[in-house]
């Protein structure tokens, strides 16, 4: 082997020990939020935890705020894997998929995500990956495939529907709405409209309304209840969630 071909072996092996101690540190801080309230859980627990030093949890993750945002990472990439291996190309049955399917993954931890969101304020502000890509993906998908109205702006459909995502999160973290209410959608108590897979279809079919043919009119038949809004109303809404939601470019 060459100089440069073990010099390129030592740098995976590196690489591979870099993602083994962070997700051993990530771990770590899962564990102990299970364990204990988050405000009295500390870098040195953490890091006493996974059996490496506090400075390599600071140097790996970084402070708490760094911390709990990788965690909120974390589930979006286990969103991405999860629909990578999911199939069907309708933009509302994929949307309803990618809310459902994250939804599932906050409550399948829900004690590490509820007090992650209540203790970090600053929530999505350190945050690398975001489900608004594939909601996004998918109402352009309908859009091409004729299922929503050419003037439709896919980004500001899909930042509705991801306020509406965030909304409904941060609710639940506060216990405003139960478990069941998150999962399925809205709740009594929840000041918000109705967001997951029932809120979902009024968004995406007041998208499809002005469509001619079967297709539109068989879409709107499917949802009978669904609210209907002025166009001028609708974009002026989505363009208000748009500008709250939708990432920065660059």
């Amino acid at each position: 082997m060459t100089a440069a071909g073990y010099r390129r072996q030592a740098e995976g092996l590196r690489e591979r020990n870099k993602r083994a101690r962070t997700e051993r540190i990530l771990q770590a801080a899962r564990e102990l939020l299970r364990e204990h309230d988050a405000q009295t859980v500390t870098l040195e627990q953490i890091a006493d935890r996974a059996e490496v030093a506090p400075g390599t949890v600071f140097n790996l993750v970084g402070p708490r705020e760094r911390l709990f945002a990788a965690l909120i990472d974390q589930a979006h990439e286990q969103l991405q894997e999860k629909l990578a291996k999911s199939t069907g190309d309708d933009p509302l049955a994929r949307t309803r998929r990618i809310v459902a399917t994250l939804v599932s993954i906050f409550l399948a931890d829900r004690d590490v995500y509820r007090q992650v969101l209540k203790q970090w304020p600053e929530s999505g502000t350190l945050l690398r990956s975001s489900p608004y890509p594939p909601i996004r993906q998918a109402i352009a998908d309908g859009q091409a495939a004729g299922l929503l109205r050419p003037e439709v702006d896919p980004g500001r459909v899909a930042a509705a529907i991801l306020a509406g995502c965030v909304g409904a999160l941060h609710q639940w973290s506060a216990s405003i709405i139960s478990d069941p209410a998150f999962r399925e959608g809205g709740g009594r108590r929840s000041p918000c409209p109705r967001w997951s897979s029932a809120w979902v279809s009024p968004v995406v079919l007041g998208a499809c309304r002005g469509l001619t043919g079967d297709r539109a009119g068989n879409h709107d038949k499917a949802s009978p209840n669904a609210p209907r809004t002025t166009h001028g109303a609708r974009e002026a809404r989505g363009a208000a969630c748009a500008a709250r939601t939708r990432p920065a470019s660059g």
